[in-house]
């Protein structure tokens, strides 16, 4: 490393004492105030930044510029809020001419100043601090925001990780960082349900984990890492457009139940699970899957497209579902005897092996690269390379079963209700291992109830999943139920052996539901504006709560009468499954514990989040562009708010400056930031 000492330049090479600060690790739990960052630079053509002298930027808002071509020269990075001791913080940047520089510790200065050297990548991380991870990304002349998680979102690197470019001659112009409480679980998800904005989980600061099946995510933003725990089980968990800026783990799950649609992900790791596990992915751009080695001797599943599978797990079997597309499968040396099944229609375009494996199925192989002994191939690729001193593969079209023997469709009826038919299904094939029916519908179905005479076809019914081989049958409105009587329940997909089962529904006892439905109640403390509520609980208003307890009085009445109608009982069942759902939306987070500082920080950060549009008819002059800007960010303030979101009610001034364009002046009680260079997109 170079350590360059000119002007005023830079590290201090004795600071690599790091104050290093002693081995001993700091619990978080010995202070109280939130831990942050904060930060300041020197910027091309502006010196020391921001002004006046010795002030700094709050973590995460922006240090640098866009759009003005300029290089930010050296920074100092410092710690906030009660800070251990024995913490602190340190960063190391790659400088132009200087290459990478000596790392320094908090509030150090690193870079140079009167050189019109730039800066080009930095790593920042921890020290102490194990309870905490820091997060940040940047502008880069010529490739704009990094990282990109996707086509369309702006990531996060963490703890170590390089920032930027290097051997590119190209200028890091704008860095956020921040610092982010791991707080081991995180929002844990334990209960099934549908998880979204109504509920208050868009956007997740930190880390999130699920420990229950049935638990679906939608269009949430996760900053820290997701991890679907072995409490899952064997049951289904669907992440709808779920964007995971850190590290997904899973640890849970069953064959065919982790079910991933649109989203992005970084690192996703299969991890040690006592189940085997399927993956699901549809319209999820650029996912990659290492199966770690903890994970060895159980089966793996995947379905959809995928650009990376890695296997490190002994004695893994990977099967590579039908119309399956992988760019990439690489078998790194200690994944030794691995199963590859490559179903009907599935592609690997690139198999790299370095270890032993057999490989069958009716799938192909476009180009394989040969790196171990002892490799079986049923099918030939299309392209082969062998590395010296390695025995060439065996090709055997006969070798084991390239297709199942034996199948045997399995239905067996665990409950037969008035309101649902629940059932598992699957083929059983060499009358031993349990094989997923992928694509169910209800059209694979027929059900017929017994008349005196003959056998009436049942009609409009749904099918819904309810794990990986468990599936429900009911009537498309929940109002309806079977009659009681004997059916007859016929399974006839193509490509499939057929099944038939008989069964009888028995009189469905409503009360049931009725006091079941009671136990979902959750109370939450009342709160006139939710000031003296933590941020880490939930409130709600007096009137909220009272309309809750009136419905749940109500619902036990009519338990407690033993001459009600069933009529009357399906009523109230209705009428409290409203109630809970009006209540359960009225919940809000609590804002006790935040600073004006923090409050504006946080509602920065949504308006960050948004994009902003002008519509043709608005552009007659600033004024009429500035007006719709207002009214629109207000509308998207207020629908935040009715979501039941984490705004915390700043109040928001548009305005436009000709040197960097538009701008967002944020205020809450006596602290103000701007949000400048924001991008707005007008209609032509």
């Amino acid at each position: 490393m170079k350590n360059v000492k000119r002007n005023r330049l830079i590290m201090a090479a004795g600071v690599l004492v790091l104050i290093v600060l002693s081995t001993t690790a700091f619990k978080t739990n010995d202070y109280t105030e939130q831990l942050g960052v904060e930060y300041r630079g020197h910027v091309q053509n502006k010196g020391d930044f921001p002004k006046p002298q010795g002030s700094y930027i709050p973590g995460p808002e922006a240090l640098g510029t866009r759009g003005e071509g300029l290089r930010i020269e050296g920074l100092w990075i410092n710690l906030t809020g009660d800070v251990p001791k024995n913490a602190g913080i340190t960063y190391q940047v790659h400088v132009q001419n200087e290459g990478w520089m000596t790392p320094v510790t908090t509030n150090e200065f690193a870079g140079t100043e009167g050189l019109g050297q730039r800066i080009e990548s930095i790593k920042i991380d921890l020290v102490n601090l194990p309870d905490y991870d820091v997060y940040y990304r940047g502008h880069v002349q010529d490739k704009g925001n990094i990282p990109v998680v996707n086509a369309n979102q702006w990531g996060w690197v963490k703890n170590g990780d390089e920032l930027g470019t290097t051997g590119s001659s190209l200028r890091l112009e704008e860095i956020q960082i921040k610092i982010v409480k791991k707080n081991d679980d995180g929002v844990v998800f334990d209960q099934p349900g549908v998880y979204d904005h109504k509920t208050g989980h868009e956007k997740i600061q930190g880390n999130a984990m699920v420990k229950s099946k049935d638990v679906i995510l939608q269009n949430v933003s996760i900053d820290g890492d997701l991890i679907i725990d072995k409490a899952v089980g064997e049951g289904d968990v669907t992440l709808d457009n779920v964007t995971v800026s850190g590290e997904t783990h899973i640890r849970g799950g069953g064959h065919d139940s982790i079910h991933l649609n649109g989203g992005s992900y970084n690192k996703f790791t299969i991890e040690k699970t006592a189940n085997n596990i399927g993956i699901e992915a549809n319209a999820v751009n650029d996912l990659e899957i290492l199966i770690s080695e903890d994970a060895n001797d159980k089966s793996f599943a995947f379905e959809g497209a995928f650009k990376l599978i890695t296997v490190e797990a002994a004695k893994a079997t990977v099967n590579i579902k039908d119309n399956t597309t992988v760019e990439t499968i690489l078998v790194n040396k200690n994944a030794s005897d691995c199963k590859m099944y490559l179903s009907h229609n599935a592609e690997i375009n690139q198999a790299v092996l370095n270890a032993n494996a057999v490989i069958t199925g009716e799938g192909n192989i476009i180009n394989a690269e040969i790196k171990a002994d002892d490799i079986i191939l049923v099918k030939e690729p299309q392209n082969m390379s062998v590395d010296p001193n390695i025995k060439e593969p065996q090709i055997d079209p006969d070798y084991g079963s390239s297709a199942p023997e034996t199948k045997e469709t399995i239905i067996k009826l665990t409950s037969t209700a008035e309101a649902s038919i629940v059932f598992t299904i699957y083929d059983l094939v060499n009358g031993r291992d349990q094989v997923s029916i992928p694509s169910l519908t209800i059209n694979d179905f027929e059900l017929k109830k017994d008349n005196i005479f003959n056998k009436d076809t049942v009609n409009d019914l749904v099918l819904v999943k309810v794990d990986a081989n468990t599936y429900m049958i009911r009537y498309t409105k929940w109002i309806n139920s079977f009659e009681p009587g004997r059916y007859n329940l016929n399974f006839n997909k193509e490509g499939y052996a057929k099944k038939s089962v008989d069964f009888e529904i028995a009189r469905f006892d409503f009360k049931y539901v009725l006091k079941s439905m009671l136990n979902q109640i959750m109370y939450v403390p009342v709160s006139k504006d939710g000031s003296d509520i933590s941020i880490n609980d939930r409130w709600t208003t007096q009137e909220a709560k009272t309309a809750m307890e009136e419905a749940e009085q109500t619902a036990k009445n009519v338990l407690a009468d033993g001459n009600v109608s069933e009529d009357t009982v399906m009523e109230t069942t209705t009428a409290t499954q409203t109630a809970i759902n009006n209540y359960n939306n009225a919940k809000q987070k609590g804002l006790k514990g935040l600073s004006d500082k923090e409050k504006v920080a946080n509602d920065v950060l949504f308006l960050q989040m948004n994009h902003y549009f002008i519509p043709i008819e608005y552009k007659t002059s600033m004024e009429t562009r500035i007006s719709y800007l207002q009214q629109r960010i207000d509308q998207l303030i207020q629908e935040n708010i009715n979501g039941i979101d984490t705004y915390n009610g700043s109040n928001v001034l548009v305005g436009f400056d000709e040197n960097f364009g538009y701008f967002i002046k944020v205020t809450y009680g006596s602290y103000t930031s701007e949000l400048k260079n924001i991008t707005v997109k007008e209609e032509y």
